[in-house]
């Protein structure tokens, strides 16, 4: 089971609604065959980054999967992924899915931006997905916390700092 299908099937069974509101997947990028025509899917394909920016500025949470199995779990740990960059850029709240031992969830232990599930179990994001919308305050919270690791964390010249360390030692 990976975690979009446990996402899929969380939807389903809240019939894409969540808190009275309709639930839309967008996908960026080239998607599996079987997301491919899925009634509350909409595909925008490859985009620029800009594009990509704005759709998702627009969008109330951003999904982030991980690795769960265990050929990864190194993986896991070590590689913080790039979606992860372009969703704190795009300053909004996050939907993490994947195994508590990982880049993503030390970043978040610093910058508190995203609902975290960590397991694959049905039904584990249709609860945090009514957190969501039941506790007032939250989805602005974890936006700002996505908008202040932007401006703390992701900036280039912290970039450039961390890659001339790297190459120093």
């Amino acid at each position: 089971e990976t975690p979009w299908r446990t996402l899929l099937g969380d939807l389903e069974a809240l019939h894409w609604t969540v808190g009275g509101r309709n639930v839309e997947l967008a996908i960026f990028g080239h998607p599996p065959q079987w997301l491919e025509g899925l009634q509350h899917v909409r595909v925008h394909g490859w985009t620029s980054q800009e594009e990509t920016l704005f759709h998702l500025e627009n969008c109330d949470i951003l999904y982030l999967p991980f690795w769960f199995d265990e050929k990864h779990l190194e993986s896991a740990q070590q590689c913080f992924p790039s979606k992860l960059s372009t969703y704190v850029a795009a300053g909004r709240a996050i939907l993490y899915h994947g195994p508590d031992r990982s880049a993503p969830c030390t970043f978040f232990s610093k910058y508190p931006a995203a609902l975290q599930s960590h397991s694959l179990a049905p039904g584990s994001l249709a609860v945090l997905l009514r957190q969501l919308v039941q506790s007032p305050g939250l989805l602005d919270s974890l936006s700002k916390a996505s908008q202040q690791a932007a401006a703390q964390a992701l900036r280039e010249d912290r970039f450039l700092e961390s890659f001339r360390k790297l190459m120093a030692s």
